[in-house]
């Protein structure tokens, strides 16, 4: 149990890191190298619009595939 806790840590980090390298980059392509570094408070508010993408999208694969598997469940009853 302790070595699958300690992945989800491992995870929670790795996935905060790619996203703020991600941000980073977003911002700089846009504005210009290190406006992302001079405006932290810009990369602060981008953090949580991606966690909130990310969340929609896990969100919307699970009720496809639940839809899927009650479609294919009614298709079998019939």
């Amino acid at each position: 149990m302790a070595n699958m806790d300690d992945e989800r840590m491992r995870q929670g980090a790795d996935t905060a890191d790619v996203w703020l390298r991600s941000v980073v980059r977003s911002i700089d392509e846009v504005f210009g190298d290190g406006h992302a570094r001079a405006n932290p408070e810009l990369v602060a508010a981008m953090l949580p619009a991606s966690a909130s993408d990310f969340r929609t999208t896990m969100l919307t694969a699970s009720v496809d595939r639940l839809a899927d598997a009650i479609h294919s469940g009614l298709s079998n009853m019939g």
